[in-house]
């Protein structure tokens, strides 16, 4: 026998499921951007992630933002914060070299206002840019890989400056 309720159901979730492919696809689609909306992260599985969001705006501009977050203690967080931290983050072009010394600056990004916090497991810090021309992401012949570099001085250990890059973005930008 057939149980009408399970039928209408199962069609309702293949029609959401449907919706949901038409949605997306036009993102998907060749006049996009490979970056459009897509994240790059780097993260190690426990003490950190970092994250690159590029986003299209139309016409060879984009926005870029970015998040760093460090598993610690809330308490060691917020003396990070409170000593200044000197929290920077710049975008980058990656260049086949092993010590980075031909990676290609791009520009500075901003901290997000209200940003960094100490969370319950630990330190979140957000940067921003806008406007940003596809042009300057061409930051090579051929593929582009992009990254931010993100930095913080670490007052509780020393003075030690700590380094995180997010994963490279791939695409072609210019």
């Amino acid at each position: 026998m057939h149980n009408p309720v399970l039928r209408a159901r199962s069609l309702v979730a293949l029609f959401a499921a449907l919706a949901a492919v038409a949605v997306a696809a036009p993102r998907a689609s060749a006049d996009t951007p490979a970056s459009s909306g897509r994240d790059a992260c780097n993260y190690d599985g426990w003490s950190f992630y970092a994250c690159l969001h590029l986003d299209y705006k139309g016409y060879g501009w984009y926005n870029a933002s970015t998040v760093l977050h460090r598993n610690m203690s809330t308490e060691y967080a917020r003396a990070l914060i409170a000593c200044g931290g000197n929290f920077k983050a710049s975008l980058w072009g990656r260049d086949e070299d092993d010590d980075h010394s031909q990676d290609d600056f791009i520009r500075n990004l901003v901290l997000t206002p209200g940003w960094p916090q100490a969370t319950y497991n630990g330190l979140d810090v957000r940067f921003y840019t806008l406007d940003i021309a596809g042009s300057q992401l061409d930051e090579d012949d051929g593929t582009d890989e992009l990254f931010v570099r993100m930095t913080y001085r670490d007052c509780n250990s020393g003075l030690i400056t700590q380094s995180y890059d997010t994963d490279d973005m791939v695409g072609l930008f210019g």
